[in-house]
């Protein structure tokens, strides 16, 4: 949407996983040809990292991966919807079976550089647990470039105010 309101963006997405990140690329091409996809995972250096992969839930993969705190979330969001209990079992049953895969990793700082991007209006985070890692990856010098920070953020232990 914002590719379209306002075309002269230039936008960067990054995606670890490499069935999504094909999905990712075909979007881009077909919607925003003039967007960038990176297939990376996010975080405080470069390098590599395990990534747990869920392909048949694709949105809760991650580099914090936990089967039993994403089954036990899919539960909370069925029941919030209304799915009957005694169907949530089955729907949760072998949803978070992972896939460990070694993936590249780099920085925000990593993709203001390579990018050449002299600001940054708009960082979105959304990486199931590495938040702090992404944060942590921004360089003292970059922040300023940064005008607005949108995250799903998740506290499993409680820590946040």
């Amino acid at each position: 949407m914002f590719g379209w309101e306002a075309p002269d963006l230039r936008i960067v997405s990054v995606e670890p996983a490499p069935t999504t990140f094909s999905c990712l690329e075909a979007n881009l091409r077909s919607h925003l040809p003039g967007a960038v996809a990176v297939r990376s995972a996010v975080a405080d250096r470069a390098g590599e990292a395990t990534f747990t992969y869920y392909p048949r839930s694709t949105g809760n993969s991650g580099l914090f991966a936990d089967q039993q705190a994403d089954d036990e979330n899919t539960r909370v969001f069925l029941r919030n919807t209304g799915i009957p209990e005694e169907y949530i079992g089955e729907m949760v049953k072998d949803l978070h079976r992972g896939i460990d895969m070694s993936v590249p990793t780099l920085t925000v700082s990593d993709l203001i550089r390579a990018h050449d991007l002299p600001e940054v209006s708009l960082l979105k985070i959304d990486v199931e647990r590495a938040e702090h890692l992404v944060l942590a990856g921004i360089e003292d010098d970059h922040w300023p470039l940064i005008g607005h920070i949108v995250a799903e953020v998740h506290d499993p232990a409680g820590s946040g105010p």
